[in-house]
């Protein structure tokens, strides 16, 4: 669980190696995201190391991200971008907004 609540579900490859580097991770988040707002479905993300050694939190469903100085950080930041995508998504009056937040709905809910 992140500092947000976002529970880490499953990892493929959340390892360290030996010489501390960071290998690409494959992981699923679920519950609550930011207050007020919760992950209903696992949500498959990947973490990675920029070079400048920060996580950085992505998806490949809704092309967000988030990035940290640590593992929780950029979780954290990712959950908060999520929403604030959900909200423009929201406020948008044409077809294809109105798929798409159908689509983020069957992840992401107030609540």
């Amino acid at each position: 669980m992140n500092a947000q609540g976002a529970v880490l579900l499953s990892t493929e490859q959340a390892h360290f190696s030996a010489l501390g580097s960071w290998p690409a991770a494959r992981v699923h988040l679920f519950g609550p995201a930011v207050p007020g707002w919760r992950l209903e479905n696992p949500l498959p993300i990947s973490v990675e190391r920029d070079t400048d050694h920060r996580f950085v939190v992505s998806d490949d469903i809704f092309n967000v991200y988030g990035v940290g100085e640590s593992w929780d950080a950029a979780v954290g930041d990712y959950a908060v971008a999520l929403v604030e995508f959900f909200e423009i998504t929201n406020d948008g009056h044409d077809e294809q907004s109105r798929q798409l937040l159908e689509h983020l709905k069957r992840y992401l809910r107030r609540g």
